[in-house]
């Protein structure tokens, strides 16, 4: 299976996947002809990414005329009313007619999930087929593939998937679409001045053989990171602990509380950077 990373996968057109999506829209679209949904089944067994082009068609998106936001809202719009048709079948998809995203995941086109994902399509929906979400599916296969031991790669890369899943993408189990926040990759969320103050300070940051002086200031209820003091950028909150920058779209900064000091540390990618006030 190949290593599930995290890329931009864009729809013919150069449009930011940071923005909000507009108002609704009304997915006021023919109903997809007999075997459309089928043939999305056979483009992730191909990992074939025309599947981009298909679900632009579904949503009647027009790339000349449409805005960003307009395509964006079109496309959920579409999703979310055809969400229950979207099911596969295969021999080793042990979910009868289970939902595309799991059997993307079951055809190890793992790149399709993100790929819906990127551009803000909810994979926190219950598939009809069994009641659960795509997160519950990935768990149940590494609990299953656990009882073999001659499937301990396969054990490792599902946990690798549900890891990626739940803490990048911010999947959910059933069980939890009820009691917490939907976040979504990629769309800014707005927060508190109580939540947003404590995240200021002074940092430093080593990465590698470079040393950089960071400096997260909040102004009129932004947030705002400096770099060895260069002009100020601001943060845009992802979660409630999680920022990214329109400077640096695809990398995060990350707060967590150090239970010590009883304040939060700073995280940017794999790098942890020492508070100094």
């Amino acid at each position: 299976m190949k290593k599930l990373i995290t890329i931009c996968l864009l729809f013919l057109l150069n449009f930011s996947i940071k923005a909000q999506t507009a108002g609704t829209v009304d997915c006021d679209c023919p109903t997809p002809k007999g075997g459309k949904f089928l043939n999305f089944c056979t483009l992730v067994e191909n990992q074939d990414s025309r599947y981009k082009k298909e679900l632009l068609q579904m949503s009647c998106v027009d790339l000349i005329k449409d805005s960003p936001e307009t395509i964006k809202a079109k496309l959920q719009c579409m999703w979310k009313k055809y969400y229950a048709e979207f099911g596969c079948d295969d021999i080793e998809f042990l979910v009868a007619q289970g939902n595309i995203l799991k059997y993307a995941i079951n055809q190890e086109f793992e790149l399709f999930v993100d790929g819906v994902s990127e551009i803000g399509l909810d994979i926190n929906l219950k598939d009809p087929a069994d009641g659960n979400t795509l997160l519950d599916f990935v768990l149940d296969e590494v609990e299953r593939y656990k009882k073999y031991p001659d499937f301990q790669n396969k054990t490792k890369e599902l946990q690798e998937i549900y890891d990626h899943l739940k803490f990048d993408l911010y999947a959910l189990h059933a069980s939890e679409l009820t009691t917490k926040p939907h976040y979504q990759w990629g769309v800014k969320i707005t927060l508190g001045q109580d939540i947003l103050k404590r995240y200021v300070g002074k940092f430093s940051l080593q990465m590698d053989t470079v040393q950089f002086l960071i400096s997260i200031t909040l102004d009129n209820g932004k947030l705002f990171l400096s770099e060895n003091n260069k002009k100020a950028n601001e943060l845009f909150a992802e979660t409630d602990r999680k920022f990214f920058s329109d400077s640096n779209p695809n990398s995060y900064y990350e707060f967590i509380l150090n239970s010590s000091t009883g304040k939060y540390d700073l995280t940017y990618e794999k790098y942890q950077a020492k508070r100094l006030d």
